[in-house]
């Protein structure tokens, strides 16, 4: 019997991806202190289970954790059909096992299932590095996703593929060749203007402290404004007459008005009229299905790492993605069809089997 060597078994290590979040947010140890309180999601599970659906159909997908903690995960783990797999820790200090117990299930599924051919862990522990090596020795593909700043790096270097789950959740904009990536700070620049100064210590104090004394000297004028203005307005027959110059020379500072709007907190947006108010584009369904093909096309060119997608592969994506999706439902009568609704969204050219798509790319080189 032939079997589909394409299908993907996904395998969370809950806990660990979502500590390391909670210790970004709150600072080392705060996961550890409020293990055992009901936890905010931070996870986003979709963006993994995308990522894995760019790969192929997902035969496995199964998360190890005490859910105990994790009730307010359920929808959206419900929404990505991700089978839960409950671990009590043995003890109030005692780890879950879930890097032990997740193992176990991959060897025994690797044995009992020839079709998986993917195996997708997520969980950034050393302590998966013999696994790598076991799903390596059976033919199979291994490609782990941990945070940036806690995978263990010997770990990365075991798996076929590994993926940070800060780029799943946030790709990278492609960079223009010949612009400059040099990042220098708003402040800095708007106040030393002019060539980069020397890469020593000491113009770099230097530069730090002429921009703290010129914000001060911002803010000083600024609150000596507000009160002037203040004054003027309760008290108009004390008031000193407000002299103007004919023409304001070329160098004039900016005025000190204009310095204390720039400061003052911006005000919130007048909501608005109930009469009119803003079309909903979650449930218009024409952009609905914009959005699904371009995230699809977003995915599978950041899984395969090339622009251009076979346009045989995307409609599969989409139904993984959305099962119920079907052209007919929405009005059209082929994929060709849809597509061709949308070529400021979709471009298309003929490949050497298949016509490949990409997301069309604007004038300046940077995906629209």
């Amino acid at each position: 019997m032939a079997h589909n060597t394409d299908t993907v078994a996904l395998y969370w290590d809950f806990e660990n991806l979502h500590a390391t979040l909670v210790d970004d947010q709150g600072g080392v140890g705060h996961y550890y202190r409020n293990r055992f309180v009901t936890q905010e999601p931070l996870v986003d599970v979709a963006a993994i289970v995308g990522y894995a659906q760019s790969l192929g159909p997902i035969a496995i997908n199964r998360a190890f954790g005490n859910w105990v903690s994790y009730s307010r995960y359920r929808h959206k783990l419900l929404e990505s059909a991700v089978e839960l797999i409950q671990l009590f820790p043995p003890g109030s200090n005692a780890k879950n096992g879930a890097d032990i117990k997740l193992s176990l299930d991959v060897a025994d599924d690797m044995a009992r299932f020839g079709h998986i051919g993917t195996v997708i862990v997520v969980g950034g522990d050393s302590d998966y590095i013999p696994l790598s090596h076991r799903v390596k020795a059976q033919g199979r593909s291994m490609i782990g996703i941990g945070c940036r700043n806690s995978t263990n790096p010997f770990l990365a270097q075991s798996c076929l593929r590994f993926k940070f789950y800060e780029d799943l959740v946030a790709p990278a904009t492609p960079t223009p060749a010949g612009a400059d990536t040099t990042v220098q700070p708003a402040v800095l620049q708007a106040a030393v203007p002019g060539p980069a100064p020397t890469e020593t210590t000491e113009t770099t104090e230097i530069a730090e402290t002429t921009v703290v004394i010129e914000a001060a000297e911002i803010t000083e004028a600024a609150e000596t404004t507000e009160a002037a203005a203040t004054a003027a307005t309760t008290e108009p027959t004390q008031a000193a007459p407000l002299i103007v110059p004919a023409e304001a020379p070329a160098t004039h500072a900016p005025a000190a008005t204009d310095i204390a709007g720039a400061l003052a907190p911006a005000k919130a947006p007048t909501p608005a009229p109930a009469s009119a108010p803003a079309p909903p584009v979650a449930d218009d369904p024409a952009q609905a299905v914009r959005l699904i093909v371009a995230s699809s096309l977003a995915r599978m060119h950041q899984s395969r790492g090339e622009p251009w997608v076979r346009k045989a592969q995307l409609r599969p994506y989409i139904q993984r993605l959305n099962p119920t999706f079907h052209e007919l439902l929405d009005g059209f009568g082929s994929f060709n069809n849809l597509l061709a609704t949308m070529p400021d969204l979709v471009e298309m050219r003929q490949g050497v089997y298949d016509h490949e798509l990409r997301l069309r790319q604007p004038a300046d080189g940077q995906p629209a």
